[in-house]
């Protein structure tokens, strides 16, 4: 917003010219739910794979959810997922 000094009145500046514009709505929904759905294609099979990797180690699947801890929770899960496998872990192989 400004003044034009030769008459005296409000001149209003477009801040990002294009934005206004910008196509939203239904575009952004469409990007929302794809999102959604490629983060749980995602997140699931991880999930599977950590846990499989904490039974290989002798270690409890749920400690999988100590990833959930913030500041640490990452750090300790990539720990226990570098702990060497154990031949105690066959347990929870099927037969």
């Amino acid at each position: 917003m400004g003044f034009d000094p030769a008459t005296g009145k409000e001149v209003f500046y477009e801040a990002a010219p294009g934005i206004v514009n910008a196509p939203t709505g239904s575009l952004m929904v469409v990007g929302f739910i794809l999102v959604v759905v490629l983060g749980l294609a995602i997140v699931v099979p991880q999930l599977s794979l950590l846990w499989r990797r904490l039974h290989d180690a002798n270690l409890a699947g749920p400690l999988a959810f100590v990833g959930l801890v913030p500041m640490v929770g990452g750090l300790a899960v990539l720990i226990l997922a570098l702990m060497p496998s154990k031949e105690e872990g066959r347990r929870f192989d099927p037969r």
